[in-house]
């Protein structure tokens, strides 16, 4: 994931997500690590876009995401502080 809003420019960080589906249904967790994990809430995937939401105390973000067959990208926006988002790029393990 990388921080576009930030004052000393681009960074890279890891971030990982645990995605499961059933029928139409959408859950899993999301984090910067994989023990730090904060669940998915109101998940849509529609067509190859994916949206949901997370909160972490004090935090709320809103994931804006493109599925492709080896990929997921797109926006993570800051919803409860202005003009903070990130771009995310996170490659599937098989």
């Amino acid at each position: 994931m990388s921080c576009t809003h930030n004052p000393r420019g681009p960074i890279t960080d890891d971030h990982f997500m645990t995605l499961k589906q059933s029928g139409g249904s959408i859950t899993g967790t999301t984090g910067p690590k994989r023990d730090v994990q904060w669940e998915i809430k109101n998940a849509r995937l529609e067509g190859g876009k994916l949206t949901f939401n997370v909160t972490t105390g004090a935090l709320e973000l809103a994931f804006q995401l493109d599925v492709t067959d080896d990929a997921i990208s797109g926006t993570a926006l800051l919803t409860n502080q202005d003009g903070i988002s990130w771009k995310v790029r996170m490659k599937k393990e098989k």
